[in-house]
């Protein structure tokens, strides 16, 4: 473990509260990029099948938080007659995940397909908080292609590991 560097080394000694912890502060500031986060969480996990879905569990409630705190800012600006700010925010920061919403539009598909997209996934919070989606289906959409991403980067990552 000497070997490793002093974040990876953090994350393995927080366990699952530093996995939940980092996921949902991946979703509010994407630092280090969702793909070498997640491969580094599964090269890093328990080899306990248990354990390992867990992993997947609380990285996606983690994810899902984060998305749900840019949901609630851009419902929120909306409330408050911030919408010229709002539009400004999401053409400035939201333009890759323009082509997936257009097309999807608000259904359940749409949601979960833009959390597989690498950049706009850490900003569909403010995209679909200023939609006509309801909070409950934004949440259940989002945890499941957090399940989705999360899942197959650290089950490569685990795959990396044990090599």
């Amino acid at each position: 473990m000497a070997d490793l560097p002093a974040f990876a080394q953090s994350l393995v000694s927080c366990g699952l509260a530093g996995a939940f912890l980092v996921a949902s502060i991946e979703k509010l500031l994407p630092v280090i990029p969702s793909i070498g986060l997640y491969l580094i969480l599964g090269i890093l996990s328990d080899g306990r099948p248990a354990a390992f879905l867990a992993l997947i569990l609380v990285t996606a409630m983690g994810s899902t938080i984060g998305s749900l705190c840019w949901f609630g800012i851009a419902r929120a600006a909306g409330t408050y007659g911030w919408h010229e700010r709002r539009h400004r925010l999401l053409e400035r920061y939201a333009r890759s995940a323009r082509p997936v919403t257009g097309l999807a539009g608000t259904t359940v598909a749409g949601v979960i397909a833009v959390q597989l997209l690498p950049v706009a996934r850490a900003y569909t919070g403010l995209l679909y908080g200023s939609s006509s989606v309801g909070v409950t289906r934004f949440a259940l959409s989002t945890f499941a292609g957090c399940c989705v991403w999360n899942g197959v980067l650290t089950s490569v990552g685990r795959i990396i590991g044990t090599l």
